[in-house]
Formats: C-alpha cells, structure tokens, sequence
C-alpha cells in the first residue's frame, strides 16, 4: 500500500517527531515536514533562511483551505497597514528616486493580492447557516 496514502503511523519512540498539521511521523532532523511543509521546530521560525519558508507555508495556508475569521482579520491587521505606508512612499517619491518606484508597486500588488485571495477564501469556504 502507498505510504502516502495510509493514515499517520504513531511514533514508537518519544524521540519521534509528529507534524501538528497533518500527523505525517517525520525523520530525525527535520525542520519542515516532509508532507506539507509545515515548520517543526524552533529554528524553522528564528533562523533567517528558515523563516522565508515558515512564512510562505503560512501565507500558502492563508489563500487555500478554509480559515477562521481571526486568521482574516489577522493578515488585514497585519498587512494593511503596511500597504498603506507603501503607498504614502510611492506619493512621495520624487524624481531622483524614481528607481524605487517598481520594487514598491512590486511589494504594492503583492499586499493586495495576498488581501484579497485571503477574503475570497474565507467567503468561498464559509459554510452555509453556520454564523462566524
């Protein structure tokens, strides 16, 4: 039988290592599940390489499956405001500085598509009759 097809196997040993997400039994070492990307230990959120790849897991978790509303009102919380200041700096941008134009609309449009697939997502998965 397919390895990836069967249920999570419990771990033998209390050395083991379990991914909280999807209960894959993970190999010894590992920071990231080997399943679904899941960070595992404390070094895959401080480390600076490590943190790229726990924030992307989090943003990919946030525009796929169904979210709770504070997951929502989180990433609005956390993201608006830096969308805001990124447009005053664009307003404000003068002619010698006008190389940093398309890296700030670049950054721009990352923050409203993140905003917006995150809204669409949690409408979408919204479960008829059930009240957030």
């Amino acid at each position: 039988m397919n390895e990836e097809a069967t249920p999570a196997r419990k771990p033998q040993d209390p050395g083991t290592v379990v991914c909280p997400r999807c209960l894959h039994v993970q190999p010894e070492g590992r920071h990231f599940c080997a399943r679904c990307g899941a960070p595992l230990t404390a070094l895959s959120t401080i480390g600076p390489f490590e943190r790229v790849f726990a924030m992307g897991h989090m943003l990919r978790s946030t525009v796929r499956g169904p979210i709770r509303p504070i997951v929502l009102l989180g990433m609005w919380v956390l993201l608006l405001p830096q969308l805001l200041a990124l447009v005053s700096i664009i307003k404000e941008i003068d002619a010698r500085e006008r190389w940093e134009l398309p890296l700030l609309g670049v950054f721009s449009a990352i923050y409203c598509i993140l905003l917006y697939r995150v809204t669409v997502n949690f409408i979408r998965n919204r479960k008829p009759g059930k009240a957030h």
